[in-house]
């Protein structure tokens, strides 16, 4: 056998073993090939086997000498511009690519691969010509269909995108990526189930995937259905135990579904056990903490997520609603301050602060936050809190009483079971107003539910005498002398006196 008919003997053998997966095996054979002559040939395949060895320093010195020997063949272009790819050498990769497009025949892949290198030098138009090019010349890629979606999600063309995915998995029904593509797509764009089914799909194909279960519990979530939030997310924990994200997300699922015990271990063991000091997840553990009671804890993780982004303005407004709980009013007022310089302001946002001057007997204050929480939300005037807090600033601010009447009006109204004391605080501003009627019918509600009570029962007592029921005034007046912690006080004031006066204000203490 002559050296010749060896050479090309063992460029054969080279080849069969690369295309039957012999890797090792083909390097052998094409090594000892270069000990007896070099050709481009030669050199392209030992760095495809080195490619594929993932040994691409080695891959890119061999597919340069090929082009050395032939510096026209696209092919070796395409694949030095490959090796360079994986290598991050993205502007290198792009010129091999340029090269292979000018120098080759028209093919879809020169352009394909461009379109790629595109893709990531950010060149987004210039990488949909090409890939337009690619399925010009060849639409039955689902590859090229999916590189392209890809080009217009960076240009926010989500349409046109999902139209490029969903031709990606009719040319390829088992293009998991392209599933998963199409499912953040319609994430983003509000269609959750279309999203829920897309994933879906992707689970189906292949084994169990932790990003795939991660981004069904998110849609769950998006759809308030947390108990199944939190089983994708437990899914993932048992596919990756050591990830403290899968903590994090199991635990906001948690603090929604009303498991406030589940969301502490999960996000306080993201916290320390995994030492995951991130700002979302040092938020909602201090989230939690306001939640069960633990106010100065709550504190200390506000503390240390505002220190990690002072720009968040939840992170900011969370402080300043514990240190509102802990009565550092204060510090609510700064929060508030840095949130508004932030150029946020929200109906939460002048709630609290208007609780917190309701606080300091800012009353007035108290009464102009108010209002302009339910400017930005008004639903706030639907809700019994809201307008018993309303309510509560005008009656202290001496100013307004109708309008603390018709606060206290609504609260009664709203709640589904009035407390008494929304009763006793309309009474107060009835009274004020004159209305002794209307104060009487609320001190019988308050009474039902307390009769010993003697400052409620001296006020009905002093209702009843304005409207000139003497006896049901004087009933009310004993039985207020009756009771031991004001019996001294009240024994002091004979019934001649009584007559004369409408308030009888004390000090008890003990």
């Amino acid at each position: 056998m002559t050296e010749n008919v060896r050479f090309r003997t063992l460029i054969s053998l080279g080849t069969c073993k690369l295309t039957a997966g012999d890797v090792n095996g083909a390097e052998s054979v094409l090594t000892k090939g270069l000990e007896m002559q070099e050709t481009a040939a030669l050199h392209n395949l030992l760095g495809i086997a080195r490619f594929k060895r993932e040994e691409y320093k080695t891959a890119v010195q061999n597919f340069q000498r090929a082009l050395e020997f032939d510096g026209l063949s696209s092919d070796y272009h395409i694949n030095l511009g490959v090796c360079l790819f994986q290598l991050d050498s993205m502007a290198d990769a792009f010129k091999q690519f340029e090269n292979a497009v000018l120098k080759g025949a028209k093919r879809a892949v020169n352009h394909f691969f461009r379109g790629n290198t595109e893709i990531v030098l950010q060149m987004y138009s210039q990488a949909l010509i090409d890939l337009d090019e690619a399925i010009g010349l060849d639409a039955s890629r689902e590859s090229y269909h999916y590189s392209k979606a890809l080009a217009f999600m960076e240009e926010n063309r989500y349409d046109e995108a999902k139209r490029e995915l969903e031709r990606s998995v009719e040319l390829n029904p088992t293009f998991r990526t392209a599933w998963m593509h199409s499912g953040l797509l319609h994430f983003l764009q509000g269609e959750s189930f279309a999203a829920l089914d897309c994933f879906t799909r992707a689970l189906e194909i292949g084994a169990d995937d932790d990003l795939v279960h991660e981004c069904i519990g998110l849609v769950y979530c998006k759809l308030s259905y947390f108990d199944l939030a939190v089983e994708s997310f437990t899914r993932c924990i048992h596919l990756h135990p050591e990830n403290p994200v899968f903590y994090f997300r199991r635990g906001v699922a948690l603090i929604e579904y009303g498991d406030l015990h589940g969301a502490y271990v999960d996000l306080h063991g993201a916290v320390h056990k995994h030492n995951f000091h991130d700002q979302q997840t040092l938020h909602c553990l201090s989230v939690v903490l306001s939640k069960l009671g633990r106010h100065s804890e709550s504190l200390e993780y506000a503390n240390e997520a505002v220190s990690l982004d002072a720009t968040n303005y939840l992170y900011l407004l969370q402080r300043a609603d514990c240190r509102y709980t802990l009565g550092d009013y204060a510090g609510v007022f700064t929060d508030i301050s840095l949130i508004l310089q932030l150029g946020h302001e929200s109906a939460e946002l002048y709630y609290l602060r208007g609780r917190s001057h309701y606080a300091l007997h800012a009353f007035q204050d108290a009464v102009d936050d108010l209002l302009q929480a339910a400017t930005l939300q008004p639903l706030l005037n639907d809700k019994a809190d809201y307008s018993f807090a309303l309510g509560e600033a005008y009656l202290h601010s001496g100013r307004n009483y109708d309008a603390a009447e018709v606060a206290f009006s609504k609260a009664i109204n709203s709640h589904p079971n009035p407390p008494s004391f929304f009763f006793d605080e309309r009474a107060k501003a009835r009274q004020r107003l004159g209305d002794a009627a209307g104060a009487l019918a609320d001190l019988n509600v308050v009474l039902r539910e307390d009769e010993s009570d003697p400052t409620v029962l001296l006020r009905r007592s002093f209702a009843n005498k304005a409207l000139q029921h003497y006896d049901a005034a004087a009933r009310d007046f004993e039985k207020a002398k009756s009771i031991d912690a004001v019996r001294d006080a009240l024994m002091c004031i004979p019934y001649e006196l009584f007559f004369t006066i409408d308030e009888v204000v004390w000090d008890v203490t003990g």
